[in-house]
């Protein structure tokens, strides 16, 4: 309970603060899957999370719509109150149709959950892929589920 003192004595409000950095878009090729995290780096717990993926074709330099991949929604993520990162890893199917892709992770896009700060839910990460293997025949994973996974990693959400 200390800590709930101090985080509010210095930020003046109790508030979630979800993020996503481009460097951990990942793609898992011999899944064919898309991966992110997203972590709590605020001073409260966040709840209903909705997480989307995006796909742009388009040059750096011109305007295409982006495609929507996958979306998912999180019950919660609670907050670092034991000064442990809190953390949630996703993951989408995907197989990229050209080779040149920008992939988009927008968390809390329509922004329904107050934030200490809104500006690190939308990240870009540019894949360039090579065709010829991703086309290989894929190994059997073994797994039985949707499009959409969910990890928790660190303890509790």
């Amino acid at each position: 309970m200390e800590i709930m003192k101090l985080v509010y004595w210095v930020f003046g409000k109790l508030l979630p603060d979800l993020a996503v950095v481009a460097d951990e878009i990942r793609y898992l090729i011999w899944n064919r899957e898309l991966e992110v995290t997203i972590h709590n780096v605020g001073t409260a717990m966040a709840r209903q999370i909705t997480i989307t993926f995006y796909e742009e074709t388009g040059s750096q330099d011109s305007t295409t719509s982006p495609n929507h991949i996958a979306q998912v929604t999180v019950p919660y993520l609670s907050w670092p109150m034991d000064l442990e990162t809190k953390s949630i890893t996703l993951s989408s199917r995907y197989l990229p149709k050209r080779s040149d892709v920008s992939i988009t992770v927008a968390v809390d896009e329509d922004n329904q959950i107050p934030e200490l700060y809104e500006r690190n839910n939308t990240t870009t990460r540019r894949f360039h892929f090579d065709m010829a293997e991703l086309n290989m025949p894929r190994r059997a994973t073994g797994e039985i589920g949707g499009d959409v996974s969910v990890e928790i990693r660190r303890g509790r959400l």
